[in-house]
Order: C-alpha cells, then structure tokens, then sequence
C-alpha cells in the first residue's frame, strides 16, 4: 500500500490553511492523519494491504510532531519567564545613578548635559573635540576638551554655535581626537545621570538630565550601599 498519498495531502492541507490564515498545529496534523488513514484502510486494495511495520511508522512521525509542539510550547514558557525576571531586575535601577555611553539620544530641550570622555592613559595628555549632530545629521555644536587631572570632562548647554536654545528632539553626540598624521580616532562620550523609568517596549531609559537611551547603554549603575555595584566595561 502507498503511504505517500497520506503526507502528501495533509501537507496540502496544512498549506491552504496558512494561506488563508490559519494556524496549523500537531494536533490538526494529526486528526488529518487519523481522517486520510481510515479512508485509505477502507479503500485499499486486498490484494496489497498496508504492512503493520508501516502503520507504526506513521503513528511514531505523528507521535513525535505532537511531543515536538509540546516541547516548543514549554521552551515559549520558559523564554517568557526569564525575559520577566530580567524585567524585574532592571527595575532595580530605577531611581539610581548611572554612566552610559551617550550617542544617539532622544533630549527635551531643557537641562544640560555633561559627563566625560572615556579615554585611556595613552592619551590622557590630548585634547579631543566633542560633536553636536541634529537629527539630519547637520553638526550644531562642536567643544574643545581639555584632559585635566587625568579626565576630560564635557558640557553642552543645549545650544548651537550661536548660542540658540536648540529644540527637543533627536540628537548624536561624538567625540574624537586628530593623530599626527590627521587621522580623527574616535572616543566613546559618557554621561552619568538618575534612572527616571524603562520602556520595556522599546529598551529605552529616560534619565533626569532629560536624555532618553537604550538600557543597553548602561556602564554602570552606582547601588547602595548594601547592594552590589553592576558594571559592564565598553566593547
């Protein structure tokens, strides 16, 4: 007996029901099955019966496609709860103070920012240039940084060149320092500032100095005193 005819029409059937939106399950897999084999066992040819070692084989495919949805339903479960757990354990940096990296970033246009620029020993002596993109890209604010007692401390005061309060929106902020040979090498830019709320639907954080950013962002986050201290170093 021909077990093809089988497969073939349930997974012609599977596929009409994803076109029409339909969702199929193992569970649907299998009632087609059961439907396909009954007619075909009542219509089969004496002369050529189905083998009993076939009709095992079809029930174990379809026993594993029910224990496989089974499996992808608890590893769904499982995905869930772990992203719950890290939820919560982000909430535990609402209210404190954090560094992060600062780039791209949502401003309201009304406090100023400040932080420092993340540079090594090896350039502890150099003066470096700090960069104030609007959102078409358009450069509105550019600061000379000194590095004095080992940091290089930056402010904007959310001004352009000609000292124009510049609007809430969109920004990017950059810094770099020139080699000797005119090469601009880029600097990361940090700030620090309180944790004011997380969207969980977007990974952004909106901090008290007015920024809005990514929580992948996040440096470190200062904890008090009877709670330990999270840190991440820049890759």
């Amino acid at each position: 007996m021909n077990l093809t005819s089988i497969s073939s029409t349930s997974a012609n059937t599977r596929s009409s029901s994803a076109q029409s939106g339909g969702e199929s399950t193992a569970s649907q897999i299998s009632n087609e099955f059961i439907t396909l084999l009954s007619a075909q066992m009542l219509n089969q040819d004496p002369s050529d019966p189905m083998k009993s070692h076939e009709l095992t084989a079809q029930l174990a495919q379809v026993a594993s496609l029910e224990q496989q949805e089974g499996t992808n339903k608890l590893m769904q479960t499982l995905i869930s709860v772990v992203g719950t757990q890290g939820n919560f354990a982000a909430l535990n940096t609402v209210g404190k103070e954090a560094t992060v990296v600062l780039s791209d970033f949502s401003y309201d246009g009304k406090e100023s920012l400040n932080g420092e620029l993340y540079i090594d020993d090896a350039n502890k002596n150099d003066k470096f240039t700090v960069q104030v993109k609007d959102s078409a890209g358009l450069v509105v604010k550019e600061m000379e940084v000194e590095v004095v007692d080992g940091k290089a401390k930056w402010e904007w005061d959310g001004t352009d060149h000609q000292g124009n309060k510049l609007p809430e929106g969109d920004y990017n902020i950059s810094a770099f320092q020139e080699s000797e040979t005119g090469e601009k090498l880029d600097v990361a830019v940090t700030t620090s500032s309180v944790i004011e709320s997380i969207n969980f639907l977007n990974g952004m954080i909106n901090m008290a100095n007015g920024t809005e950013i990514p929580f992948g962002n996040i440096i470190s986050v200062a904890m008090d005193s009877d709670e330990e201290n999270i840190s991440e170093s820049i890759k």
